[in-house]
């Protein structure tokens, strides 16, 4: 009896309901979205009745700030903006980039005359500089290519773009040479200069003895090879080895005709869109006067919410 009573007032087991669970959790999670909903519901209201019982302050507020902004853009001196971009395939990317924002420093510190000395321009156009900034860009190309019905886009080649500020638009006439003069001159671009016209000069030499090779090869198998006639009496080369030879020469002096257009045209850059100097300044009379109104309207806010709530502070 013992036993069966000791066997009887043993708990249970009680499985888990996974499905229970995951509704309370999904219940949960919506009640906390609906409150997140419903407080900014009320933050909204809170705001635009604030808003409507202040709104001919808040109005003077914009107002001022806006002309603040009007009469300190006015103050500042003009400028002018402009971007070339430049194409290599000699030089890192990277390395160019790093050279042309090191100049950036010598503009804040104010090293006009070495700033004039690295870019060669005189100090009088190095003075009206303002900022120099450079990057790199990824430029997409128009072309589409379709493939299992999918559109995929053709990625074009990484271009650096360079970037001035002036404050005497003339000077931009006189970057773009002076830019490519300070890459082209720079010890690194000469050496890596100096290392692709060393290469493709070997190859072109080596190309060249291949080729003749292959013409005293072809020499040979011509006074070797018989002769007989066709209908007509004509003799005729019977040259099996012949159109190998001729293939050969032909795609060897292909090879050699782009090394020699290559080195021919081969620089440490390549403008693909110059600089272009605009005739008027750039304005920011907009962008000061909205960012002016948003900051009295905002501070008009933070002094009236502070007002109202004096008391329970």
């Amino acid at each position: 009896m013992s036993e069966n009573s000791t066997f009887q007032t043993q708990p249970e087991s009680k499985e888990i309901d996974l499905i229970d669970i995951t509704g309370k959790i999904f219940t949960g999670i919506g009640r906390g979205i609906r409150s997140l909903f419903a407080w900014f519901k009320e933050l909204f209201l809170h705001f635009y009745r604030f808003t409507k019982q202040h709104f001919w302050i808040l109005f003077v507020l914009a107002i001022l700030g806006g002309g603040s902004g009007y009469f300190v853009d006015r103050k500042q001196d003009p400028f002018f903006e402009s971007e070339m971009m430049v194409e290599t395939q000699l030089v890192p990317r990277a390395q160019i980039v790093e050279r042309i924002n090191s100049l950036n420093l010598l503009v804040r510190d104010g090293n006009d005359a070495l700033l004039a000395r690295a870019l060669n321009i005189p100090v009088s156009r190095a003075e009206s500089i303002l900022s120099i900034r450079a990057d790199v860009v990824q430029v997409s190309a128009d072309v589409e290519q379709r493939r299992a019905d999918t559109i995929i886009e053709a990625i074009g080649p990484q271009l650096i773009r360079v970037r001035v500020r002036v404050s005497d638009r003339t000077t931009i006439e006189h970057l773009e040479s002076a830019f490519v003069s300070f890459i082209e001159n720079d010890p690194f671009t000469q050496e890596r200069l100096a290392i692709f016209r060393t290469n493709n000069l070997l190859m072109q030499t080596a190309i060249e003895t291949e080729i003749e090779q292959l013409r005293a090869f072809q020499r040979i198998n011509i006074q070797r090879s018989p002769q007989v006639l066709v209908p007509g009496n004509m003799p005729m080369m019977v040259q099996h080895e012949e159109r190998t030879y001729v293939s050969e020469i032909l795609s060897l002096q292909s090879r050699l005709f782009n090394l020699q257009r290559d080195l021919a045209l081969t620089r440490p850059l390549s403008v693909i869109q110059p600089f272009f100097a605009f005739e008027t300044p750039v304005s920011r009379t907009q962008v000061s006067i909205m960012l002016f109104a948003l900051l009295a309207v905002a501070a008009g806010y933070v002094v009236l919410l502070i007002r109202k709530n004096w008391k329970h502070l």
